[in-house]
């Protein structure tokens, strides 16, 4: 699957990539496609804690789960080990905390530290391409396998409080990624299923009636809401000056799947 994957969505990525920046953007997109590969709930160490560095920076009792995650009673659940999987930067954790991550592009080690109670990151940048990308959504292991009756799924604007669900045609500014490219900023809400804190995860845009490929993936659900989530728009937004009007879809296996009208504005950031 993972294969399929990066095949998809290589015509895409490259494409931005190479218009805006040239071959050498080429390299750090492919980077970019082993990290859309990620987080599908297999046991690949990509993303991985490296063996190499610190797992504990304070006991853990009982009643912490393996994964560093303090009791599932705790909505925001903030981590007090380091993770198996890479963080999201920004997601809460407590404690004097320092972690390593090998990057999926097995050159680049990742450190993280826990500050005022959230994950902060910082990579080697050791490649040609430069600096790795961090990811894009807080991914989990073992997620749900059955199915839930009757949960609804949402989706809204990206930051704390309670879900702003986004309106129908709502003109949404892209969020750029270190490699150039755009991506929406939302935040999943779900009801009905809250024992379920680990999901697979699938998002597909449409636009102009053609569908993108589609990306999975995990999502974490603490008490049926996501962190903020971070997904690359397979468009050239940042040098094709018009509107863009597409679809988004995210859809959690089992439990149910939300769209989106939305709209951004591109040519907005060409250096080509």
């Amino acid at each position: 699957m993972r294969g399929s994957i990066r095949d998809e969505m290589r015509p895409f990525i490259v494409r931005i990539a190479a218009r805006r920046f040239g071959p050498t953007a080429v390299a750090s997109a492919s980077s970019l496609l082993l990290l859309l590969a990620m987080g599908c709930g297999d046991s690949n160490s990509d993303g991985a804690r490296d063996a190499s560095g610190p797992r504990d920076a304070q006991p853990e009792d009982a009643s912490t789960p393996a994964d560093g995650d303090a009791p599932p009673g705790d909505c925001e659940r903030p981590a007090t080990s380091c993770p198996d999987l890479q963080p999201l930067l920004g997601g809460p954790c407590r404690g004097e905390l320092t972690c390593s991550y090998r990057d999926p592009n097995g050159v680049d080690t990742w450190s993280y530290r826990c500050v005022d109670g959230a994950w902060q990151g910082e990579p080697t940048c050791l490649t040609r391409a430069g600096c790795p990308v961090p990811p894009l959504v807080e991914a989990c292991r073992d997620p749900f396998e059955g199915t839930v009756a009757g949960a609804t799924v949402r989706i809204g604007k990206p930051g704390p409080g309670p879900l702003v669900p986004f309106a129908d045609g709502e003109r949404v500014e892209p969020v750029w990624g270190g490699q150039g490219l755009p991506m929406v900023a939302l935040r999943i809400e779900v009801t009905g299923a809250d024992e379920v804190a680990c999901t697979r995860l699938r998002t597909r845009f449409t636009l102009d009636g053609e569908d993108s490929p589609e990306i999975p993936g995990t999502v974490t659900l603490r008490c049926g809401r996501s962190l903020d989530v971070q997904v690359i728009v397979p468009y050239d937004i940042a040098c094709e000056e018009r509107l863009f009007d597409f679809v988004l879809r995210v859809a959690l296996d089992g439990i149910g799947e939300a769209r989106a009208r939305l709209t951004m504005m591109g040519g907005v950031r060409c250096t080509g």
